[in-house]
């Protein structure tokens, strides 16, 4: 469904997405969103330099985690009689910068990114950060998701739609787009939605995706698009299944390669398989490889004539009378030895 400019089929669905989320606030990117989260007066330069920390911070991190980050960012400069600021930043040491971020996803990787992109930002925009997204994507650790929303939110500028991944998945699972990759969906989403809707779109989608059209469940039943969308599994036939995923896949083609080496595995007659979160079945295809438990080794007290033979090896005891030949002697202790 791109190239929308003579199909408006999208805009009811969107416009019930966009009712559902003002009649259900409360969603993590209403309260602790990126925008939320710096503190100095806005327009200013260190409200803009934190607004770029937060978004740096909160890729592949939940909101709650990302916000926490940044109260103790805000904590340690305060601590020093300080703002957060693109200076105090560039000089926090990488250890206590790394402290204050540690719950964040992929959070060493993020210390580099933020000390790189601060120093940047003093060396080479005259410690400002940059306001047009060619300038912004170059700082270590941003991308045009980033980019985009930074100077939304930031400088009130509106060059390109924010797509992170709830944009993405809800934007293909509604059929809007066929895309691999936020990016591709940006760009998709870009070339028929109104240039007014570029800047909600985001925090409409992201909500929706938080609270409702979850990721691995989402809430079907309960969504107010349902009946239109062709990602509903309530609306598909019996005889149409929903879409294996790619490990299900994955899994079919390792089971069917191992069926046609082993007779003995049997895709079809298996009743104990279990079900993988999108009803594709799981097959242990290594179980039928798998050699026989060995038998476990003879507990408690060693034979008699073993007893016999270590007593007489012992040196100072005594030897038994009742002792066997030496030759039955000799083959049992080679018995035992093996």
């Amino acid at each position: 469904m791109e190239n929308k400019d003579d199909n408006e089929a999208w805009r009811p669905t969107y416009t019930a997405i966009r009712q559902w989320r003002a009649e259900h606030p409360g969603a993590p990117v209403d309260t602790e969103g990126c925008g939320m989260l710096a503190t100095a007066p806005y327009g200013t330069p260190e409200h803009q330099f934190q607004v770029l920390v937060g978004l740096m911070l909160s890729s592949k991190t939940k909101d709650a985690t990302t916000a926490q980050a940044m109260r103790n960012l805000h904590a340690h400069a305060a601590e020093h009689g300080a703002t957060l600021s693109v200076s105090y930043l560039a000089a926090m040491p990488e250890s206590e910068l790394h402290a204050c971020i540690a719950k964040v996803g992929f959070h060493a990787q993020k210390t580099k990114f933020l000390l790189a992109s601060s120093k940047m930002i003093l060396d080479s925009f005259d410690g400002l950060v940059p306001d047009t997204i060619d300038q912004l994507v170059k700082l270590p650790g941003v991308g045009p998701k980033m980019g985009h929303l930074t100077l939304q939110v930031a400088f009130g500028k509106l060059d390109g739609i924010g797509v992170d991944v709830h944009v993405h998945r809800i934007s293909n699972r509604l059929g809007w787009v066929n895309t691999k990759n936020p990016e591709g969906t940006r760009k998709a989403l870009e070339t028929w939605l109104p240039k007014d809707l570029w800047a909600e779109i985001n925090k409409v989608l992201v909500g929706y995706g938080q609270t409702l059209c979850l990721p691995l469940r989402p809430l079907c039943a309960t969504c107010p698009v349902a009946a239109d969308c062709p990602s509903n599994a309530a609306k598909m036939p019996a005889s149409q299944p929903p879409k294996p995923s790619s490990s299900a896949k994955k899994r079919t083609r390792r089971a069917a390669t191992t069926t046609s080496e082993s007779s003995e595995l049997s895709l079809s007659s298996s009743s104990d398989a279990e079900d993988d979160e999108d009803g594709s079945p799981v097959v242990d295809v290594e179980a039928s490889h798998r050699p026989p438990p060995m038998k476990r080794a003879r507990s408690g007290p060693a034979p008699a004539v073993v007893r016999r033979v270590m007593r007489r090896a012992t040196p100072g005891r005594r030897s038994s009378p009742s002792l066997p030949p030496v030759d039955h002697v000799s083959s049992a202790s080679s018995i035992g030895s093996d």
